[in-house]
């Protein structure tokens, strides 16, 4: 028995001191920003590129569920992401590749709308794309083209599971304005998936606020007919056909299956998951290339 104690206690020491050399390398960091102090099991960690005003950026963020708990990159990095963590209304662009691309406000964005589209569009196709499109399994997720050439479906659970809201965007809308998710759609603060379609020809603005009334930080993707972008990973697939009656209809869509792997600007210590409150659509144009 003496001798078994005595390698529990030896175990427990190695544990303390692999413990404590974690803390430490952490907070050696010369260019580290810890948001609070947490064990480092079920740690995820993601690498991010983002654009800022023109400029390239790189940053490393380390997450436990949707938790950010520490923050690496350069000095002038961290400075623009606590800028951007100071203000209200901060915009986060996701490009098909997986780049963010930040504004200050909406606003900001909107000015910025032309030059969004042609990196979009020039963004090439990866090698190992899909030829046959995608739909997640649950059939609730299915997209209903019964006079609509759009739709957004928000879901409670990760991989699209869970509960399954949809908001249509009908054929001869001009726009699609949800301004609080709670009394209609009973999502208020709890999307942590989604995907969104449009008809082939089709570019609808999704804009997934944090606030009503389309207040606080948002997030924005181009929902383009033409071909399928997964946010997270950054992958396509080209568009697909589906049948409706007599009716032959192309479509594509954006998926994101995990809002905990995207991080709020506003609160630096948070991901978007259970945080849409409000919800925007819009047909945009595809712009003239010069």
């Amino acid at each position: 028995m003496k001798l078994i104690n005595f390698f529990v206690l030896l175990a427990l020491i190695g544990f303390i001191s692999c413990s404590n050399e974690i803390l430490d390398s952490t907070n050696q960091e010369s260019n580290t920003f810890i948001t609070k102090a947490t064990t480092n099991s079920d740690t995820i960690m993601l690498q991010e590129s983002f654009l800022y005003k023109g400029h390239t950026h790189n940053a490393t963020y380390y997450l436990i569920g949707d938790s950010v708990i520490k923050i690496i990159a350069n000095e002038n990095t961290l400075q623009i992401l606590n800028h951007l963590d100071s203000i209200s209304g901060s915009g986060t662009y996701i490009y098909g590749d997986g780049v963010k691309e930040y504004f200050d406000n909406e606003s900001d964005m909107m000015k910025n709308l032309d030059k969004i589209m042609i990196r979009e569009c020039g963004i090439e196709l990866q090698n190992n794309i899909s030829p046959y499109g995608f739909i997640p399994e649950n059939r609730a997720c299915t997209p209903d083209w019964n006079g609509n050439i759009g739709s957004l479906y928000l879901c409670d659970d990760d991989g699209y599971g869970g509960k399954v809201r949809h908001i249509f965007y009908p054929t001869n809308a001009d726009s699609v304005a949800v301004t609080h998710l709670k009394p209609t759609y009973e999502m208020n603060d709890k999307t942590t998936a989604f995907c969104a379609y449009a008809q082939k020809g089709t570019y609808i603005l999704l804009n997934l606020y944090e606030d009503d009334n389309f207040q606080g930080s948002f997030i924005s993707k181009i929902i383009d007919g033409a071909k399928d972008q997964f946010m997270n990973q950054g992958i396509y697939s080209l568009n697909r056909t589906t049948i409706e009656g007599n009716r032959t209809i192309e479509f594509g869509g954006i998926f994101c299956p995990d809002l905990k792997k995207i991080v709020l600007r506003r609160d630096i210590g948070k991901t978007w998951n259970d945080r849409i409150t409000s919800v925007k659509m819009k047909k945009t144009r595809k712009p003239i290339y010069p």
